[in-house]
């Protein structure tokens, strides 16, 4: 599923307003850098402070949360946590850090700094130490339903979204699967839609 430019402008809007509204909670501020980046939710959500390289221009996805339940030997749920591991495919990877990530990402520091809550997390949580990916993937599936669109969009559908916009813009097939984590073949089979 693909986001059509009139949704997507509708989502980034109502963001931008949540944003101001609400400037401690930092699921709005991650959906808006997931737009920009196409990470896995898991990625985007335990993104550090630290795997930004702001010198070199580029930001390394490097682990995703993960929410593990632990059964009895009846199959029934007796534990339920977080924890944090290695990405989908166990290998870093580097996204490029343009103008207007750098952006999204002062604005986030400015936010951390106004309201004390500077941490190593780039999306903090007061709670639970990082914005988990459930709360992220909630946020932009939230967002749909407020707007009223046709559709309810995912994270998922804003890395197709961007890895087709970026396909129809002639970047290899190679190249934007490196930029997401999929081999190319993967890429293109499930992630590019010609417009």
């Amino acid at each position: 599923i693909l986001i059509p430019d009139e949704d997507f402008d509708a989502i980034m809007e109502q963001l931008y307003q949540d944003m101001q509204d609400h400037p401690t909670n930092f699921t709005y501020y991650a959906v808006e850098l997931a737009a920009k980046m196409a990470p896995r939710v898991s990625e985007i959500a335990t993104l550090k402070w630290s795997d930004i390289d702001y010198e070199r221009g580029f930001i390394t996805i490097c682990r995703a949360d993960k929410y593990d339940k632990i059964r009895d030997e009846n199959g029934k749920i007796i534990e339920k946590h977080w924890s944090i591991g290695q990405t989908k495919n166990r290998k870093n990877r580097r996204v490029p850090l343009d103008d207007s990530i750098r952006k999204s990402l002062d604005r986030i520091r400015r936010v951390q700094f106004e309201y004390g809550m500077v941490s190593e997390w780039v999306f903090p949580h007061p709670e639970y130490g990082w914005t988990h990916s459930l709360m992220i993937a909630s946020c932009i599936k939230n967002k749909s339903k407020q707007l009223k669109l046709s559709k309810t969009y995912s994270i998922h559908a804003l890395r197709k979204t961007l890895n087709s916009d970026l396909r129809n813009d002639n970047v290899s097939s190679k190249t934007c699967a490196s930029l997401i984590g999929n081999t190319p073949d993967v890429n293109d089979e499930y992630y590019y839609y010609d417009n």
